[in-house]
Parts: structure tokens; C-alpha cells; sequence
């Protein structure tokens, strides 16, 4: 600051930084700022903070080849709390200000003062930070610490995790920040830069206390020429989900405490109501308040409230009066039948038992409308149908992870951990591919228990209705399975099942079976696949007799506030 700059500013108590120099920081020609820093203060209070120290304190600035010292001390009884002084004007080069003082008093320990300045400025790597002549880095302060994410076997990103002892007055020192290279991508912020959906309500002192510094310095070619944000990009996508999943999950470790405290009040406030339903629908109100506190993180507890309030009251009349309706008009012998039902089980096992019936018969219904129409398009219509009926192929696939569509490079990167494997045919693309994931079979494990490979993988491939199969097609799905072992994108000894499906089927086309290598190709007509999903129906009376096994579950958070409720009521 010149002489004159220093007089006003010093001076004057609000001064209006915002309205007299703007929203950004000034610096010397010199100083080549990319992007621009906004500033963090408002009123211009802090930097009268060494009064915090003494009674007096000194300013010393220079700008533009003049330097000036003046002393601001406290007066007291005066009209103005504070007289600021010049006490030398002289010549100097170069820029910045200095403030010092005699510490009087509040001496701060240096420890104390190393984690209180170094948490609040380390997010932006534009500030250096000394102590006692020495950088602050983040390994000299409490409450921070490093964590990996692997984006895959070459690919890293190192996230520091802040978490302050003491919430920021402002949240322009909190949020995600993303460096490259040592340098601030874009502004610090709880929004998502690449989804716009934000983490916390930066207002809460829980976004004021908390921070996550991203170093992506894998992202060094995306940056935009501004530094403001990213271009688009594969990579780009990738990395944001993976540090997307870990900002979440860390969130919900933080806030875990303070979600199950809430939790606890509203569900005290909505006793009343909730006291008297069922335990199924007290455990759906559980349920339903963890889920919106995940996703509505900023959500008030009065408004969370408001909304369990209105849970209980559509659980109430769903519940009870309306079941009670329906039996008063029954027939004697089907009250007679619901009473055997009720005896053998419950109402929940008897609600995932009817779903998962209806789920898989509309399923088969909407295979058999589809599969001989030549206007079906197998890719978006098709697909998406066998992708959710894979139990039709075989029991073994009543459980699985799959990848929808891919190129076999996608599918090999999926299922060897980024490990891309070179293909000769890169671009062929099977319509669907799995690696089963169930105990049975889905992975091959070694002597001492670690998963070491895929044991088995399943190839589908579609055709338009009304098309006809013949050795042609079988051969293109056993290309696809010889790709994968050529390429080691599994395990020799691993398993490969192809099933080719069209409308007909040319009687010279039958199956292939490649023992040497572990490969089976099946043609089979949709006619055929449908009879054996209608027959694999039948298999719900394992699932039944599983669900026997399955015991009741309870909220032990609402259980134990209405628990509480209830017993207090008895004692009275």
C-alpha cells in the first residue's frame, strides 16, 4: 500500500474492500496470479487481530518503490478506539506488507499456532506459510492425513483429509480443492465441479471444520487455460467417480455421530406416532431417515422431521386400518386360508417371496412380446431384459456382475483391475459378458485363500428377431472366447459359456464344445430360452425355504427411542 492507502484503509473500521477495490486481489505486474484469488475477507477486522497480543502493534507495507512504517496503538476514552500513526516514509523496491507486534499477552504456543494458521491456509498452494522462519507443510499439522485412491494398477491420486480441531469463520478455506502440480485447479468448493451436486451446505460449521485436498497431477493436459476447471475427458470422468465415492464415504464417517444424534431426536419428536405401528414399518422409517441424511446432506432437522412426520402418517394408514378393511370383507375360507399363511410366515418374507415372483414372470412376458419382432432393437430393448434374467441360463447366474456392451479392451480393464491387455480384435464387442461373483464358482482361488483369478465368464449374444442361426454366428461368439484366452484376459483354465440366441436355428448348427480350452458355445432359439426361464420359475421354492432362514430385523436406533417412550409410560 502507498502512504495514503494505508491512512484510509488503516483508518476506517468497515472499510468496504468489495465495493471500493472489487471481489479480486491486486497483485504487482510481476506477480502472474492464474486464475485470479478472490478475497476471503469482508469488513477489513482481522487485521486489527494483534491487538489480540498487545496494545500496540506496527504496520510496515511498500509499493511502488515507497515504503512506509506506521504504529496503531488503542486508545482508550477516545473517539476512535484506535490511532494509527506514520512513523517513517522512506524508498524501498519491491511489494508486500508486514504486520509485528510485542506479544503482551493470549501468548499462543507454537504448536498451537502452527496447526492454526497451517489448517486454514494449506488448501490454496498459492500461500506459503512460515513459522519462526520455517514452511508450514501439512505433515507439521494435527487432524491431517493422506489417503490413496487407485484409479488402477499405474494410476494414483493422493487426497489429504483435513479435519480441524475448530470450525473456519468462512468456508472459502474448507471444501474440495483440486491441485495440479502443486497449483489450485479452480476454487475450493463442496460442489462437485464435474456434477454440480454438492456435499454439504457449506453454511453448516460441519463444511467449515472439514476439507479435502485432491492431487491430481494426473489431470496435468486437462486443465483449462485459465485454471478454472477441466476439460471433458475419459480420465477426467474416471478420477472425479473415484474421488467422488471416497469424498462420501468419508463424509459419512465423519458425520456418522452426528447423523445417528439426529436421527435419535426426530424420530423422539414423531414418538407418538411412531410407537404404534408395526415393526416392519418403525424399521422402514429407520431406514428412510438414513437414507435422506446420505442423500440430502444439507437437509435442516426440522425439515427432516417434518418429513418423518409424514412417513409415519402414510405408514400408519398403510398398515393397519386398510388391512383390517380388507379382512372384515372376506370370505370365511379364505380367512381360514390367510390364517394358514400368516401361521407359516411372515409378512415380509411373504412380500420379497410374491415380488420377486411377479419381478421375474413380468420379465419373461416382456421377452416373449419382443424377441420375434424384427423391429426390436436387440441393443437398447433386448439387452437390457437379459441382463436382468441371467438366472435363465443357468442357476449358477442368479447372482453376477456384469459389464453391458463394452469393447473387449472396456471388458478386460473391468475385470483385470486396469491391467489393459493387448487384443488382436480389439473392437469386437459381444452384446453381454459376466464374471460371476457367487461363492460357486466365480472366482479361482489358491492355496492360501486369495482370489487369484476368473473362473468362469459367460458370453450372450443377441440377434434380431426373426434371424436365423448358423454355424457363422457360432463361430463369431467362439472368436470372441479364443480373443480372451489369447489375450490373457482370464485364466487359462477359467471357463468360458457362449450362448447365441435368434429366432431359428439352421439345423447344421450345433454346439461347440473346445475342451482343450475351456470353451462352450451353445446356439439356442428364444422359443427354447423362454420355456427354460418359465421352468426355472420353479426353482422360487428354493428361494422360499432360503427365506425361512432369514430373521427379523429391527432399527436399533428407533428401537431404542420408542423402547425408552414405552417403558416410561408404564412406569407412570
Amino acid at each position: 500500500m502507498t502512504r495514503e492507502e494505508l491512512l484510509t484503509r488503516w483508518e476506517t473500521l468497515c472499510y468496504d474492500r468489495r465495493t471500493i477495490q472489487g471481489l479480486a486481489v491486486i497483485f504487482p505486474p510481476e506477480v502472474v496470479q492464474k486464475p485470479a484469488r478472490s478475497l476471503f475477507g469482508r469488513n477489513g477486522k482481522g487485521r486489527h487481530g494483534a491487538f489480540c497480543f498487545g496494545d500496540a502493534y506496527e504496520v510496515e507495507t511498500h509499493k511502488d518503490g515507497h515504503l512506509t512504517r506506521a504504529k496503531v496503538e488503542q486508545v482508550p476514552n477516545a473517539d476512535s478506539p484506535f490511532r494509527t500513526s506514520v512513523t517513517d516514509h522512506a524508498t524501498k523496491a519491491g511489494h508486500g506488507t508486514k504486520i509485528s507486534t510485542i506479544v503482551s499477552k493470549s501468548l499462543i504456543s507454537e504448536a498451537d499456532l502452527r496447526n492454526l494458521i497451517g489448517s486454514k491456509f494449506l488448501m490454496d498452494p498459492s500461500f506459503t506459510v512460515f513459522l519462526n522462519s520455517e514452511k508450514i507443510t501439512f505433515t507439521d499439522v494435527s487432524g491431517i492425513h493422506s489417503e490413496i485412491i487407485e484409479i488402477d494398477s499405474n494410476k494414483k491420486v493422493e487426497v489429504l483429509v483435513i479435519g480441524a480441531s475448530h470450525s473456519e469463520r468462512s468456508n472459502r478455506l474448507r471444501g474440495v480443492a483440486w491441485w495440479v502440480n502443486n497449483r489450485l485447479v479452480g476454487s475450493p468448493s463442496w460442489s462437485n465441479p464435474h456434477t454440480g451436486v454438492d456435499y454439504l451446505d457449506g453454511r453448516t460449521s460441519t463444511a467449515k471444520k472439514y476439507g479435502f485436498v485432491i492431487k491430481a497431477d494426473l489431470l496435468d493436459q486437462f486443465v483449462t487455460p485459465d485454471w478454472l476447471g477441466f476439460r471433458p475427458g475419459p480420465l477426467v470422468t474416471i478420477i472425479n467417480e473415484a474421488v467422488d465415492a471416497f469424498v462420501r464415504a468419508e463424509l459419512d464417517k465423519l458425520l456418522f455421530g452426528t447423523r445417528k444424534e439426529t436421527k435419535k431426536t426426530v424420530v423422539d419428536q414423531n414418538k407418538a406416532a411412531i410407537a404404534n405401528l408395526t415393526p416392519i414399518s418403525r424399521k422402514r422409517i429407520g431406514t428412510f431417515i438414513d437414507e435422506i441424511q446420505q442423500k440430502c446432506i444439507s437437509i435442516k432437522e426440522s425439515d427432516l422431521s417434518n418429513a418423518v412426520t409424514v412417513f409415519a402418517k402414510l405408514e400408519q394408514a398403510r398398515t393397519g386400518y386398510d388391512l383390517l378393511r380388507q379382512l372384515a370383507t372376506c370370505p370365511v375360507d379364505d380367512l381360514e386360508r390367510w390364517n394358514d399363511i400368516m401361521s407359516k410366515w411372515s409378512a415380509t418374507q411373504a412380500e420379497l417371496v410374491l415380488d420377486e415372483l411377479d419381478r421375474r414372470l413380468k420379465l419373461i412376458d416382456e421377452m416373449e412380446r419382443l424377441v420375434h419382432d424384427r423391429r426390436t432393437d436387440e441393443l437398447h430393448e433386448l439387452q437390457p431384459l437379459f441382463e436382468k434374467g441371467l438366472w435363465i441360463f443357468g442357476p449358477q447366474y442368479e447372482s453376477v456382475e456384469f459389464c453391458s456392451n463394452r469393447q473387449l479392451r472396456t471388458i478386460i480393464r473391468k475385470f483385470q483391475n486396469g491391467e489393459v491387455a493387448r487384443l488382436d480384435a480389439p473392437l469386437d464387442r459381444p452384446d453381454l459378458v459376466t464374471g460371476p461373483v457367487g461363492v460357486w464358482d466365480a472366482h479361482s482361488y489358491g492355496a492360501d485363500g486369495e482370489v487369484s483369478g476368473i473362473s468362469k465368464v459367460l458370453i450372450v449374444e443377441l440377434k434380431k428377431g426373426g434371424f436365423k442361426l448358423t454355424s457363422k454366428e457360432l463361430d463369431q461368439a467362439k472368436d470372441y472366447a479364443l480373443e480372451l484366452k489369447r489375450a490373457s484376459a482370464v485364466d487359462a483354465p477359467a471357463q468360458i459359456e457362449c450362448f447365441v440366441l435368434g429366432s431359428t436355428l439352421d439345423p447344421f448348427a450345433s454346439l461347440l464344445d473346445i475342451p482343450q480350452y475351456n470353451i462352450k458355445v451353445t446356439p439356442r432359439t428364444y422359443e427354447t430360452i423362454l420355456r427354460q426361464a418359465n421352468a426355472r420359475i420353479f426353482n422360487i421354492r428354493k428361494r422360499i425355504e432360503n427365506l425361512r432362514l432369514v430373521e427379523k430385523t429391527v432399527d436399533a436406533d428407533v428401537e431404542e427411542i420408542i423402547g425408552a417412550g414405552i417403558q416410561e409410560e408404564f412406569v407412570a
